[in-house]
Formats: C-alpha cells, structure tokens, sequence
C-alpha cells in the first residue's frame, strides 16, 4: 500500500464517517482552499423487515458512491464495535460501501476512532464537541462545522492529505510535526 501512496498527490482525498442516520463525507477543494462536505441522511425502516434494511443499506451506499469519483483516496473510519444497538447493519453498510469503493478503484485506509481523534485533538478518548471544535480551528470551511459526522469526515480528509505529503491544518511548524506523530500509527498499518 505505502507504495501506491506515493502517486496519490493528483489523486483527491476523501474522509468517510459512514453511519445509519448521518454519513460525513469530506474532501479538500484545492483551488477553494477549504473542505467541502456532504451529510447523508437516512431514516431507520418502520417495519423493520429484511428487504427494508438491505434497501436502507444499499440507498447509503448508492448515495456515497454518487458523491465519491473513481480512483481517489479515501480514508474512512474503521468500524467502532462498543455499542451493540444496529452493529449487525452499520457491519452491512460498512462493507458494502467499502466494496463499491474498491469497484470504483479506489485506494482505501482505516482509521480507528481514537486515532482520527487522537489526530485532530491530541486526545484519542476526545467527545464529539471538542472534535467539533477543533476541526472549526485547524481547517479552512466555508462554513462552520456542527455536526460530528462531518466533522470527522474532514478530519479523515486531512489525514489522508497529509499522508499524501499535503499537510492543511493551519498551524505553525512546531505543531506540524505532532501531526507527523500522529499519524505514525496509519503509516505502519500500510
């Protein structure tokens, strides 16, 4: 994998915060000089019959596949197993969406939960408000962020970027380098 990083500079990165009721899919307009989202929303099915959630899955999936090009990088986050209430459909939608990126040529990287939050905060075990709060002052946006889903599709944006030698975060030098550390732990995982 690490090799196939090195031509991912004309290659756009996308962050992916995939969930039930609001997806966050993130990436950085470089001629805008500031991250653009989308916020997918879905509704639970009333009846909770099988083909009412395959058809929930595939509508998330098909959605994220509309607004993700062929042949990007995307970092998405890695699935969180510490709550059991729709563990058996956020699996389903995972992989089906990671399926189709991979259809769609896509280059793929997991990041763990505690690691984008790590990455942006400096705390992995950060709530979503102080997530929230910190991609508002890394980043450029053309508006302020308030939903956590997106926010942490820009943080796996980011990531992405600076993985690709492209570093955003408004920050000075000094700090850069935490970000280098940071990151260190999805670098040895390619």
């Amino acid at each position: 994998m690490q090799g196939r990083l090195r031509d991912l500079r004309s290659y756009s990165s996308y962050g992916l915060d995939l969930s039930l009721t609001a997806t966050g899919v993130a990436k950085y307009d470089h001629h805008k000089e500031h991250f653009e989202g989308w916020l997918i929303r879905s509704q639970p099915p009333g009846f909770r019959r099988p083909y009412e959630h395959i058809e929930r899955l595939i509508k998330i999936r098909d959605r994220v596949l509309r607004v993700i090009p062929d042949r990007v990088l995307v970092v998405v986050e890695a699935p969180a197993y510490r709550s059991q209430v729709g563990l058996h459909e956020r699996s389903g939608v995972w992989w089906m969406v990671v399926a189709g990126l991979l259809e769609k040529r896509c280059e793929i990287v997991e990041v763990a939960p505690a690691t984008r939050a790590k990455y942006v905060t400096g705390n992995g075990r950060a709530d979503k408000k102080a997530v929230v709060k910190a991609v508002n002052s890394l980043y450029r946006l053309p508006n302020p962020v308030t939903d956590d889903n997106l926010a942490d599709a820009v943080t796996l944006s980011a990531m992405g970027l600076r993985l690709m030698g492209v570093p955003v975060e408004r920050v000075r030098s000094k700090r850069s380098a935490e970000f280098e550390e940071r990151l260190q732990v999805v670098r040895r995982g390619l």
